[in-house]
């Protein structure tokens, strides 16, 4: 029972001293690259600048030719060639405009890649937690499974009773049905990875890890300066101030006039006419109300700034104070779980008729249950680790 009770300790370190062919952060990179979102917000933002710049050149010249018949059969015929093109101020706003806007398409994509970044970090640590419970629940399980083939040797000597005998057959199913549901779970979690990445060729590398990342809990304050210097989505919504001043001037340029050059040549009467001319083209009045749309734009992100603000700083003060707090519980858990002996002085006890069989499966259910809170509590503290360390 000794060497069982060891090999039992052995497989519980395991998640935490198992090599791994790649760390978590590694992982983490390779899922990021896969990421079928990213893949499409890359070509999504190049395609709309690419959009942008080609509104932003000259029309092409425009070729004119008549063949007109009078009455008395006299003809004339003719040719011209115009070029038309916006007031000059407005083709360098467009440039301005287009600049902001692969800025800010660029801190979206750095958003979108943190938002990601910390949805694979959940993900990877759902697995790790998962296959720690299942590492739990396999010792537990292999225990009751040899006292089971104990008590149906001892009932078959007439030692036991058939009541005892059946109360421990009874407990390794269970135990074997909570064992599949967790194995679910971790199933569950490997096809959302999956999902996740697009594809399924870190299958192996998953299934190797065992520990979860190797990071540190820093004050609250440093976490919000880190946030206020460094969060790119706020970055992203005071980029887009800039790209609706930048609109703004595409906007008030855009009311001024439009223009075209030209050079015709008509022939009548068998006389040649050469010429130049110039059109004006003048704004209509929706370009009033689409100035009117831009200053309600702007206000809007003046909100969303605001907004976005408090929530960063009340969600690191929320995350920051539940880590706190979990570390408080692991430290208490740790400190009554650390010995690790329960199980032995359960049975040792069960066989010297100090305790019966349903106490004893009671005891070793409380003290399962107790292991499984503790990671748990682990899992939450992770995630909530992850959350944090989101710009990290």
């Amino acid at each position: 029972m000794k060497k069982i009770i060891a090999t039992a300790i052995i497989a519980l370190m395991m998640p935490t001293l198992g090599a791994q062919t790649k760390s978590f952060d590694a992982l983490v990179s390779q899922m990021l690259v896969t990421n079928p979102a990213i893949k499409e917000l890359n070509h999504g933002s190049e395609a709309e600048i690419q959009e942008m710049k080609a509104e932003n050149v000259l029309e092409g010249p425009e070729l004119e030719g008549f063949h007109k018949w009078g009455n008395s059969g006299d003809r004339k015929y003719g040719v011209g060639i115009s070029q038309g093109f916006d007031w000059p101020g407005l083709y360098s706003a467009r440039r301005q405009m287009i600049r902001n806007n692969e800025t800010a398409l660029g801190l979206l994509r750095n958003a979108t890649v943190t938002d990601k970044k910390t949805e694979a970090r959940a993900l990877l640590v759902d697995l790790v937690n998962s296959k720690r419970n299942i590492s739990i629940l396999e010792r537990i399980d292999s225990m009751m499974i040899d006292l089971a083939n104990y008590y149906n040797s001892a009932y078959k000597s007439g030692q036991v009773s058939i009541l005892d005998k059946n109360k421990i057959d009874i407990e390794v199913i269970r135990l074997g049905g909570r064992l599949t549901e967790e194995n679910n779970r971790r199933g569950d979690i490997l096809a959302s990875i999956f999902d996740f990445c697009g594809t399924d060729q870190l299958e192996s590398e998953l299934l190797q890890l065992n520990s979860y990342p190797d990071a540190m809990l820093l004050s609250a304050d440093d976490y919000k300066k880190l946030a206020e210097e460094s969060d790119p989505y706020m970055a992203y919504l005071k980029q887009a101030t800039e790209v609706n001043k930048s609109r703004g001037k595409v906007a008030s340029r855009s009311a001024l006039p439009s223009f075209s050059l030209g050079y015709e040549w008509e022939r009548e009467e068998g006389q040649d006419f050469n010429g130049f001319n110039i059109g004006v083209k003048f704004a209509t009045w929706s370009n009033k109300n689409s100035r009117a749309s831009i200053v309600a734009s702007g206000l809007e992100n003046d909100v969303k700034i605001a907004a976005q603000s408090k929530k960063m700083m009340t969600d690191i003060d929320n995350d920051h104070s539940t880590a706190l707090e979990l570390i408080k519980q692991i430290d208490k858990f740790e400190t009554a779980l650390n010995d690790g002996s329960h199980h032995e002085l359960l049975l040792k006890a069960l066989k010297g008729g100090q305790i019966n069989m349903l106490d004893y499966i009671q005891e070793v259910n409380f003290y399962l249950e107790a292991e499984l809170d503790l990671e748990n509590m682990r899992h939450e503290y992770q995630l909530a680790l992850s959350r944090l360390n989101r710009l990290n």
